[in-house]
């Protein structure tokens, strides 16, 4: 009997033997690409407001020649709008170098006109060519350097970026579960995949759930409107031509590949992180790993979804600081996938937002996480049965602007730091988006968490919006179990910010408090926000 086949029925024996008989399910699962493509030539990495320089994907090959028809365009309209001394067009996009040897591109816009943004340097690392001259043929970036070598423009990219989809049919009513490869997005864009979804395959939007790994090495996926030029905004090509059909097409392809199935559930603990802000009672560390099994009646390949909570930061050093991946969500997907009869692995984000590694090389985590998953499929894994429900709830937190007075103090605190000190520099753009918004009339009072459920039989996944601490999957676990299997994400349909919980917001740390600048939020979350969360939830316990 091959190794394969014993592992099938050492997750399949506690079944049959149970006394609590699994329900028939249809399910499905899907891997889809979003790694990037010649229609964007360079990305910038999201996750780190440092270096000031930015983190680009570009990077240079060396080939024999320029293919046919590889020459820089005369743009003179817009090569004078700046200091350029090549230029080259692709669709609606131009790419110029600067006589400061900087990559920049920008979009043309009906009116003409168009704003640069800087698209690479060379940072001796993965950028390490002079370039003299570029051109655009075939879709590809070509350059020219001083000593007459050629070059094509390469991304630098593990090549492991996905977007990955398991659905759930039980009679009238079906879910899909999505897990992107991104650090997060902005909650307009979740709906609008959401609402394409839903055109074309009749789900419910209320029934689709997608949550980000939170890799810090994805291109930039959403607005930071106070961030350094390089992480204001993303790509919009990238997003809407590769991420958003990326994840519709993931949910298609799960539809179609939906066959008659068994689920079952099993916990365990994967001890990969540690808690990163506080100390004492309050350094909180939930080590909780949840697997969820999808057994085909077939005997063909499972999927298994597995949810822990850990950021995936590391290394931000060397080659890996400029290079795409998944971080170690995408190495404990092949762990998995690689040494069990799992065809797609699919991992979650929990509530990790005050959780770092514990080990800063990320291929160790993620093998240990990895490693602790099969572990858990060769342990007694219990059935799931009932039928599907699912909500999606908006929960409206009042925030405290600050007031204006103080907020033109700060700006003056930082000031005169602003081209020595990237922190002032965030601060001084911070307060500026405040004072305009101040001038507006738009400062907000509330804001708003999202938290979306999905219940299939005793299983209960619970998914919270923004980067939430742990304290809140370990309240909100506590108001089923142990009557349900309850498991938590965070990273859900919107990341806007930081979800402190009091100890945070106290200690006036980066989860409750710098965080806030970060991502451009001009009022703060209160003491009781967990309060609030957590009593709202309680009181909507039937969904």
């Amino acid at each position: 009997m091959s190794r394969f086949n014993i592992l099938y029925l050492i997750v399949l024996l506690p079944l049959l033997f149970s006394c609590q008989k699994p329900d028939i399910y249809k399910a499905g699962a899907s891997c889809v690409s979003i790694e990037p493509r010649n229609s964007v030539f360079s990305l910038a990495l999201a996750g780190y407001g440092f270096p000031r320089e930015g983190r680009y994907s570009i990077s240079w090959t060396e080939i024999e020649s320029l293919p046919a028809g590889a020459s820089e365009e005369d743009l003179a309209r817009w090569k004078n709008t700046g200091d350029f001394v090549s230029m080259a067009r692709y669709g609606n996009r131009l790419y110029a170098l600067g006589k400061d040897k900087i990559l920049y591109q920008g979009d043309i816009v009906p009116t003409g006109d168009i704003t640069w943004v800087k698209a690479g340097y060379k940072n001796d690392v993965t950028y390490t060519v002079d370039l003299e001259r570029i051109a655009v043929a075939g879709g590809n970036l070509y350059a020219v350097c001083a000593d007459q070598k050629y070059y094509t423009a390469t991304h630098s990219t593990q090549g492991e970026l996905s977007a990955r989809a398991i659905v759930v049919q039980s009679g009238k009513k079906t879910v899909a579960l999505i897990s992107v490869d991104l650090c997060g997005f902005d909650f307009s864009f979740t709906q609008e995949v959401k609402k394409e979804i839903a055109k074309r395959t009749k789900l419910s939007v209320d029934a689709i759930l997608i949550n980000a790994t939170h890799t810090h090495f994805a291109p930039v996926p959403q607005n930071y409107p106070v961030w350094p030029d390089f992480g204001l905004y993303p790509d919009p090509i990238y997003m809407q031509k590769v991420v958003k059909p990326g994840i519709i097409a993931s949910v298609e392809n799960a539809l179609k590949d939906m066959k008659e199935s068994t689920i079952s559930t099993g916990r365990s603990q994967s001890i990969i992180g540690r808690h990163r802000a506080l100390t004492g009672n309050d350094a909180l560390y939930d080590p909780t790993l949840d697997v969820i099994n999808f057994q085909p009646l077939d005997g063909q390949d499972a999927t298994t979804l597995f949810i822990a909570s850990c950021h995936p930061v590391f290394r931000n050093d060397g080659r890996e600081r400029y290079t795409i991946s998944g971080n170690f969500p995408a190495v404990a997907r092949r762990v998995v996938e690689n040494n069990s009869t799992t065809g797609n692995a699919v991992f979650f984000q929990g509530c990790c937002a005050d959780i770092n590694p514990l080990d800063a090389n990320y291929r160790n985590t993620g093998t240990r996480l990895g490693n602790d998953v099969l572990a858990t499929l060769n342990s007694s894994m219990k059935p799931v049965s009932g039928g599907i429900s699912y909500a999606m709830d908006s929960i409206s937190v009042a925030v405290s602007p600050w007031s204006k007075e103080k907020i033109e103090q700060f700006r003056e605190q930082n000031i005169d730091r602003v081209t020595t000190d990237l922190d002032a520099a965030k601060n001084v753009r911070w307060a500026n988006r405040a004072l305009s918004m101040y001038e507006k009339g738009t400062i907000p009072t509330t804001t708003t968490v999202y938290v979306q459920t999905i219940n299939i039989g005793n299983w209960k996944l619970v998914g919270l919006s923004r980067e939430a601490v742990t304290e809140y999957s370990l309240k909100i676990r506590e108001l089923w179990e142990p009557d349900k299997f309850v498991s938590v994400a965070a990273y859900c349909n919107d990341v806007a910010s930081y979800l402190p919980n009091a100890a945070h917001v106290r200690a006036q740390n980066y989860e409750g408090f710098g965080s806030s600048l970060w991502y451009g939020q001009t009022a703060f979350f209160p003491e009781n926000t967990l309060d609030i969360v957590i009593d709202h939830i309680k009181k909507n316990k039937n969904h």
